[in-house]
């Protein structure tokens, strides 16, 4: 789904394995212990999300925003996600 808004989202142990979610709204989603390994989350907006163990094993998050997320530091598979720490375009 490019470009689906999930604002404010309750996805707490969501399974969205290999989902496309490019240029999605999740601005202060709840996506504690949520499974988006191997998601395409590129140029996605995770302003004030709270990311308390989800699973971001292999995700690509080219360009994603993460003003004010939460938690993204107890994510599991954060050494294997991909450009976590590129820059938004």
């Amino acid at each position: 789904m490019i470009g689906a808004v999930l604002d404010h989202a309750d996805l707490s142990g969501a399974d969205v394995r290999v989902a496309v979610l490019r240029q999605a709204k999740l601005r202060y989603a709840q996506l504690r212990d949520a499974n988006f390994e191997s998601a395409e989350l590129r140029e996605a907006d995770f302003t004030g999300a709270d990311f308390d163990h989800a699973n971001i094993e292999s995700a690509d998050f080219y360009g994603a925003t993460f003003q004010n997320a939460k938690n993204l530091n107890t994510a599991r598979g954060r050494s294997g996600a991909r450009n976590l720490d590129a820059p938004n375009p």
